[in-house]
């Protein structure tokens, strides 16, 4: 995080702090997300692997700060680890790992495959538990990473790779946030 966005982000969590400045939109929520791992003193990379903790602790997060809306995921490589790419998910935010055996276009999109990662499948678990648990939980975000980014992402996952047509390239990439917004809706 740069200073300038670092200041920005301390001044506007004294203001939350004293419950003073602009009212507080649901685009906020993001930006505190790593904070909720505070909350029970884990970091974030143990919190976003256990849908139980993350629920807990983005929910006790938005109370704290009056925000409208608890995210249950935010852009941290976890659709390139889901597809099998290599990420250093042990810091925070994770890392890539360049990986000359990873070639995402020879995966296919399958939902179960997306749920076997246990970053991605601890958010999905993290919204079915809102469902049930968290009723008066106003807005469930999730944030994915945008699919120019997801696009570089998968691309500098293995830079050894060839160029792959940008048609092919983005419309695997449609087909990937597809699949992850089917499987966020069906989950509550």
């Amino acid at each position: 995080m740069s200073n300038v966005s670092g200041a920005i982000l301390r001044r506007r969590m004294q203001d939350l702090s004293r419950n003073v400045g602009k009212p507080h939109a649901p685009l906020f929520a993001p930006l505190v997300f790593g904070a909720a791992a505070q909350i029970e003193a884990i970091s974030v990379s143990e919190m976003v692997r256990n849908s139980t903790r993350l629920r807990k602790n983005v929910s006790e997060l938005r109370r704290m700060l009056s925000l409208s809306a608890v995210v249950c995921a935010v852009p941290s490589l976890m659709e390139v680890e889901a597809m099998g790419g290599a990420v250093n998910s042990e810091v925070w935010p994770p890392v890539l790992l360049p990986d000359p055996g990873f070639d995402f276009a020879d995966i296919a999109i399958d939902p179960a495959v997306l749920q076997s990662s246990p970053r991605l499948a601890a958010s999905i678990d993290m919204v079915r538990q809102c469902a049930v648990v968290d009723r008066d939980e106003p807005v469930i975000s999730v944030a994915l990473t945008g699919p120019a980014t997801l696009a570089a992402q998968l691309c500098s996952a293995n830079p050894e790779r060839g160029a792959i047509d940008d048609g092919v390239l983005y419309e695997y990439v449609g087909g990937l946030l597809a699949a992850l917004v089917r499987l966020y809706a069906e989950a509550g």
